[in-house]
């Protein structure tokens, strides 16, 4: 994420979301939302940011984020 290889991000994430427990991992859809945001894909970063949050309530990374993303003019 800090030299900018989102695309990437994205393309791990798919990766990993395509097997059973890869999509019971709330860090993936964190880290999707992070470079959907960084592509400036708002609603995909939602998307992903809220699923992170069905998966686990608490987990304030994704809580964080989607405040932000939503709170943004």
């Amino acid at each position: 994420m800090k030299v900018g290889r989102y695309q990437e991000m994205i393309d791990l994430a798919g990766a990993v979301l395509e097997t059973q427990g890869g999509r019971n991992v709330e860090e993936t859809y964190l880290y999707q939302g992070h470079a959907l945001a960084l592509l400036g894909d708002g609603p995909g970063a939602v998307d992903a940011y809220e699923q992170a949050l069905r998966l686990n309530e608490n987990f304030y990374p994704a809580q964080w984020a989607l405040d932000a993303i939503v709170s943004s003019p």
